[in-house]
């Protein structure tokens, strides 16, 4: 066990190098001395269900217009929303929308006419959206709807920079608004991941005897069930490498850790730090010591999506197979109780290697 121990120490102090440089290296790595959400003063709410994605509960609207009413911005619903964007000054370049979105959600759909502007990346876009705002009498910022953290954001930011006055925040969303006008056309849905298939892979096998075949049996499980880990961790930590910004709101969300800072280096190097470790398990590197930091990320993760999803049904009555949300495991919003199995599914799998099962086709399955 010592050895195990010894290894896992390895494998992490490696990978918090290969995470830490990965970030500084990728042209979409997070700041970690930048902070993302300047407190406007308001008290930060309990997580709550939304009925659908993107629409806005009567608490959500409330605790939204307080918190752009502290920050001197206002809040606007689907009617008026709709009258500007049908106003002939919109033709004139003086009502503008601006989307504060990231760029694959942009490019999905958007508010004809309106400028994309992600404020986790606001450097690419202030040449571009500045000017127009500057010269507009309205402009209204939206983003999904819901929680509207995106859009306040982007709003408080343009904020400083030009007039509060003529900034508003759309509540509803381009989801509430693809409701009220056809013209707002959503973009082709995204394709659901290979890894859901995944999840029904038979991950254990029958009790074995001493011939030689149920062994060799045995062990090919056991390697499949490394690579299976393997890919999930790669996989997980690409598609939060991708966009780290909304990982960095997904760990926020969780409301573990409230300084921006810890926050950062979390976001930042967690999505990388994963795909290290499951390099390592497909290659069959140091198995036993990542499969002990890889079971070490996910009990703690497991125990904080169950603790979020308790209280979603504590607070709203749903019952808790209903309930889903994105739990930041890269595939969106999912149901919470597949969720958990899937994942004491994978922690099964990392206390197996962890015992010394899955050898074959391994570079090199002990360093220590």
């Amino acid at each position: 066990m010592k050895k195990i121990l010894l290894e896992g120490v390895l494998v992490a102090a490696l990978g918090a190098l290969v995470a830490f440089g990965g970030n500084a290296l990728s042209p979409r790595g997070l700041k970690l001395t930048r902070d993302y959400f300047p407190a406007s003063g308001a008290t930060p709410q309990p997580a709550q269900p939304a009925p659908a994605l993107g629409t806005s509960t009567n608490s959500e609207w409330d605790n939204l217009a307080a918190r752009l009413k502290e920050d001197g911005i206002a809040l606007i619903d689907s009617q008026k929303a709709l009258e500007l964007f049908n106003d002939p000054r919109k033709q004139q370049g003086l009502v503008i929308f601006v989307d504060a979105r990231n760029s694959e959600h942009f490019q999905e759909g958007h508010i004809p006419g309106a400028y994309e502007f992600d404020y986790y990346r606001y450097d690419d876009y202030l040449a571009t959206v500045v000017p127009v705002c500057q010269n507009a009498q309205t402009v209204v910022v939206y983003c999904t709807g819901g929680k509207c953290d995106d859009s306040r954001l982007a709003a408080k930011f343009l904020g400083g920079i030009m007039s509060k006055e003529k900034i508003m925040v759309y509540g509803g969303g381009i989801t509430d608004g693809r409701k009220k006008d056809c013209r707002w056309k959503r973009g082709r849905r995204s394709v659901k991941s290979a890894m859901e298939a995944s999840n029904s892979v038979e991950l254990t096998a029958k009790p074995v005897g001493e011939s030689a075949g149920k062994s060799r049996f045995r062990e090919i499980v056991a390697v499949l069930a490394r690579w299976v880990l393997g890919g999930v961790f790669v996989y997980m930590g690409l598609a939060k490498v991708v966009h780290p910004e909304d990982f960095l709101k997904l760990v926020r969300d969780y409301e573990v850790v409230g300084n921006p800072y810890v926050l950062n280096v979390i976001a930042a190097a967690l999505p990388w730090f994963e795909i290290f470790c499951g390099v390592l398990l497909l290659a069959g590197v140091a198995v036993r010591g990542t499969a002990l930091v890889a079971a070490g990320l996910l009990l703690p993760f497991s125990l904080m999506v169950l603790k979020r999803a308790l209280a979603i049904a504590a607070h709203g009555g749903s019952p808790f197979c209903d309930i889903r949300f994105d739990c930041g495991c890269g595939n969106g919003e999912v149901l919470i109780c597949s969720k958990l199995i899937e994942n004491c599914a994978l922690l099964f799998v990392a206390l197996w290697l962890m015992s010394g099962s899955g050898k074959r086709f391994s570079l090199r399955f002990n360093l220590i």
